[in-house]
């Protein structure tokens, strides 16, 4: 456990401050052939929809793609806001079917907001997918 734990400090230390942008599949890799998106932020959607215009968007498709982002300044946990944070924020991407999550991707940002990260993880997230 104590192994474990010191294990993930270091690879925390080691990435703290990169911009790097992380990808992971939680099932074996099949190809999509249409999306169904989804935000409750109605900018992040309008712009999901507009980078994937040229995708098979349907409401009826098993994947689907979800879209947040989160900034650490919104979080009113003391304990964690003591801790201080190593970034801003992240946008985080999922795309689920009905086994769950079936892909995911996310980047950290700091000093800028989540709109300066978009055009990254969208092309990350269709690279991975062999979508574009």
């Amino acid at each position: 456990m104590v192994r474990s734990s010191l294990t993930l400090l270091l690879i925390a230390v080691v990435f703290s401050g990169c911009h790097e942008i992380y990808t992971q599949f939680c099932q074996k890799k099949v190809p999509i052939t249409c999306i169904k998106i989804e935000s409750l932020d109605s900018e992040l959607e309008a712009k999901l929809k507009d980078s994937f215009r040229e995708f098979n968007i349907s409401k009826e498709c098993k994947f689907k793609l979800k879209a947040h982002y989160h900034n650490v300044s919104s979080c009113k946990n003391p304990v964690a806001n003591s801790l201080g944070a190593d970034f801003d924020g992240y946008l985080n991407m999922q795309i689920l079917n009905s086994k769950g999550c079936y892909f995911r991707v996310q980047q950290d940002y700091k000093g800028h907001s989540w709109r300066a990260n978009y055009d990254d993880v969208v092309s990350r997230l269709k690279k991975e997918l062999e979508i574009d």
